[in-house]
């Protein structure tokens, strides 16, 4: 294995859709000041529970059971019913937010996450489009329309993660490409017309 193939595992591992779902939930809730410290932790625990331990469990009860081979799910047709799990999952996630009283962000945030996943099962069907790429940039989005030219930094994760998909051969050019059009495009319209 080349120095840029086990580079790209790395970079494919840190930037995966759940780490990644974690931190940027984190940035966006804590930095809420207005609302008081229980209900921040206790959104904080929801978004993650729903965005990152739960999909991990079930796709680490998936793996131990033979149905893949790796949390990743490599085969295009394998993705179909795990991603629309978990798009439904997501919904569930910014229903209880909703009820709550999280911030539009938050909740808004929530929403998109189930929103672009449904969309992506139905374009997993015919075609593999990039993950990753997507769950990097739709994040990322979420975390620009808050903080703003501050946050512009964290848009070159999305080339990042996308580079080494293609090295790593698990995704061409233009499934990266449309997957990080689509992170950006469908939560940025979805955020600003909805939530904000």
């Amino acid at each position: 294995m080349t120095r840029k193939e086990r580079a790209s595992i790395w970079i494919s591992n840190v930037l995966n859709p759940m780490p990644v779902a974690v931190v940027v939930f984190a940035v966006i809730v804590f930095g809420h000041t207005d609302i008081s410290l229980p209900k921040r932790i206790l959104f904080f625990s929801i978004t993650s529970v729903c965005t990152s331990i739960f999909p991990f469990l079930f796709l680490y009860s998936l793996k131990r059971r033979g149905r893949i081979k790796s949390i990743d799910i490599d085969l295009r047709e394998k993705r179909v019913l795990p991603l629309f799990l978990g798009g439904l999952n997501f919904l569930a996630g910014f229903l209880l937010l909703k009820w709550l009283g999280a911030p539009n962000l938050v909740t808004g945030l929530m929403f998109c996450y189930g929103t672009n996943t449904i969309i992506l099962v139905l374009i997993t069907r015919y075609w593999k489009v990039s993950l990753h790429a997507s769950g990097v940039a739709g994040p990322i989005t979420g975390l620009f329309l808050m903080f703003g030219m501050t946050a512009s930094p964290c848009f070159a994760l999305i080339p990042l993660v996308s580079v080494s998909r293609v090295i790593l051969k698990k995704h061409t050019p233009m499934q990266v490409t449309i997957g990080s059009i689509l992170g950006v495009g469908l939560t940025a319209f979805q955020l600003q017309q909805f939530f904000l």
